[in-house]
Parts: C-alpha cells; structure tokens; sequence
C-alpha cells in the first residue's frame, strides 16, 4: 500500500503479478488492512462530502470494500480529524487519534461487512 507523495492523495496497491501499481482510491491516507484482508480502514473524506467551513481540515475515518472499490464513512467527528487508524487483530475494534486542541486515542467497535 502507498499514498502517493504528490499533492494529490489516495490510496495505491502494488501487484506483484503486473509489477505495478493499482490505484484503489483517489482520496484518503492512512491506510490499515482488515484482518481478513477484504477491507481498508483510512483517513479522509468522501470525494463531494461539504467542507465545514468552521472545520475545513476534518477528516473522519473511512471504510474500503477492496473487491467493490465502494467507500462509506465510518466514523465523523465535527471539529476534529480523526487520525492513525488501526484495526484490531480480531478485527472487532477500530483504533485512532482523535485530534482537536489535543489529541486523545479512541477504540471504536468496527462495523465490518460480513
């Protein structure tokens, strides 16, 4: 997995069978597998999802089915990015950053497709 260094973000697979890269999205950074290896749980915001104009910098933490290439939010936070996304070995808990004036680390129960 990469995210690209350029101005641009998303999220990049390496496959090894082509010797090249596959762009899964063109949006969010951070990315950290599921266990099972189906899903990506990342950092950013669904391309076409308003800015708070209060907040322009929030970002929540985004859900990736890597077999349909479809994203959904998984969690927001209003007024913070939320950051540094980990998903738990038995895949039950989503771990991360929650940064506002501080920073403070939260577990999530994962809401993972079946």
């Amino acid at each position: 997995l990469r995210t690209p260094a350029d101005e641009r973000s998303g999220i990049s697979l390496f496959d090894l069978e082509t010797d090249s890269y596959v762009d899964l999205t063109d949006f969010g950074w951070l990315p950290e597998w599921t266990p099972d290896g189906r899903c990506l749980v990342f950092q950013g915001r669904l391309p076409g999802e308003a800015r708070d104009p209060e907040f322009p910098q929030n970002e929540g933490l985004l859900l990736l089915d890597v077999a349909t290439g479809k994203a959904r939010d998984l969690l927001a936070s209003p007024g913070a990015t939320l950051w540094f996304p980990g998903v738990s070995p038995d895949g039950r808990w989503v771990f991360f950053v929650e940064a506002t004036a501080r920073a403070d680390i939260w577990m999530l129960q994962a809401d993972l497709p079946d």
